[in-house]
């Protein structure tokens, strides 16, 4: 009898941990806001501007084809 409340229980606890990370993150960081922000930046590069890229990730670079996490 208590080993199926016992899991009952852990697999409340994962769902409201889940949840709870799932909240925070949201609130960290907007996807709207880095998608329209990325966007930008692409328009950017395509009417002349420079572009300045920093920091190590998964976005390539437009002016040296490395992989960065940040191009302004």
């Amino acid at each position: 009898m208590k080993k199926p409340l016992y899991l009952f229980a852990i697999t409340v606890a994962l769902i409201v941990a889940f949840n709870i990370n799932l909240h925070i993150i949201g609130e960290a960081t907007p996807l709207r806001a880095i998608a329209i922000e990325q966007v930008e930046a692409l328009a950017n590069i395509e009417n002349g501007g420079s572009t300045k890229c920093a920091m190590l990730g998964c976005l390539d670079c437009p002016e040296n084809a490395k992989k960065v996490k940040y191009i302004n």
